[in-house]
């Protein structure tokens, strides 16, 4: 057989071969027999801390309101898709409303504190 008509016949057999895929997707842990899999965590979007001398109160559609004493904070998983609403008592001493990103003591994408 000379070298042409072997090249043109492995070309030919390349040409005829189907391409493969490899599975590449991790397949999910499945907890040993009577133990119940864990829940995959939540990861907290914004934060409300009260730093004032009043309690106040934070509401997110979904769920009930909240309020929030002195030096508490709210947690919300479902932030910027669910505005978050602060009512501030109407007689109150709060004088800023402070919104900040991930950074210092901010340890969530954004955080609100109010004091």
């Amino acid at each position: 057989m000379d070298t042409k008509r072997f090249c043109w016949v492995v070309l030919l057999f390349a040409f005829y071969l189907q391409p493969t895929h490899a599975d590449t997707t991790v397949q999910p842990a499945v907890a040993p027999e009577g133990e119940v899999p864990a829940a995959p965590a939540t990861e907290v979007t914004a934060q409300v801390w009260n730093k004032s001398k009043v309690p106040i109160v934070v509401s997110q559609k979904g769920r009930a309101q909240e309020p929030i004493e002195p030096t508490q904070s709210f947690k919300s998983l479902s932030y910027p898709q669910v505005p978050i609403n602060i009512m501030i008592p109407e007689s109150s001493p709060i004088k800023y409303i402070t919104v900040t990103g991930k950074q210092g003591a901010c340890t969530v994408p954004v955080c609100i504190f109010v004091q």
